[in-house]
């Protein structure tokens, strides 16, 4: 699963891949505009991004999964798909 993130600065959407340390990649910039991103986040954006996208695609293969078992249930994706939202939107009391 490819995650995708909107630049503060211009507004457009791009993939978190395009963002790559230096020297092979943009520096930690906006693929469109160049507006700089956190500096000491870059470095690990590699290793977090892909661990985020591995999980993300065993996230849809076990839900792809649940769904073709036919089990008698509809799973309410609406529901659960507000909550990942809230999780991510609000602090977390987790890392408190």
């Amino acid at each position: 699963m490819k995650l995708e993130a909107i630049c503060q600065n211009c507004h457009r959407r791009f993939l978190l891949s395009q963002i790559k340390p230096e020297p092979e990649g943009t520096g930690g910039r906006c693929p469109f505009c160049g507006f700089r991103f956190g500096r000491h986040y870059v470095q690990t954006l590699p290793n977090v991004l892909d661990a985020a996208e591995q999980a993300g695609d065993a996230f849809l293969t076990a839900l792809e999964q649940l769904s073709g078992m036919h089990p008698g249930f509809e799973v309410d994706y609406g529901v659960m798909l507000k909550r990942l939202s809230e999780e991510l939107t609000q602090p977390s009391e987790r890392s408190a």
